[in-house]
């Protein structure tokens, strides 16, 4: 026997031929299963999420448009236009011109309001 070679010990032995037991490979399976659960778990988490930013992002881009809108149709309006043009030129409906039409003389009114209350 070679003298540089060190005899193996019998724990080393047993390291070496180790073999799991049914409990174990049964354990190592579930594992396995419970790890392949998270991943799957975490992601439908992402695409849930990547989902909800982008129907967020594009009810702010919707919100935004309907402000432009808005504020156009109200410039529109304070320079004397009807409510058709106004409506040709915006895509918002009658109802919604009059609505704008009427917080324009609201605003009108209570400024008239407070100049007479002033002098």
């Amino acid at each position: 026997m070679d003298q540089n070679v060190k005899p193996l010990t019998d724990q080393e032995i047993e390291e070496m031929t180790w073999r799991p037991t049914k409990s174990e490979i049964v354990e190592m399976i579930l594992e396995k299963g419970e790890l392949e659960r998270q991943h799957r778990i975490r992601a439908a988490e992402a695409r849930g999420e990547a989902r909800g930013e982008a129907r967020g992002e594009a009810r702010g881009r919707a919100k935004g448009a309907a402000q432009v809108k808005r504020k156009v149709a109200t410039s529109l309006l304070s320079q004397g236009l009807s409510y058709d043009a106004v409506a040709d030129a915006t895509g918002l409906n009658r109802s919604e011109i009059a609505e704008i039409a009427a917080s324009l003389e609201d605003g009108a009114n209570r400024g008239q309001t407070a100049r007479a209350l002033e002098a």
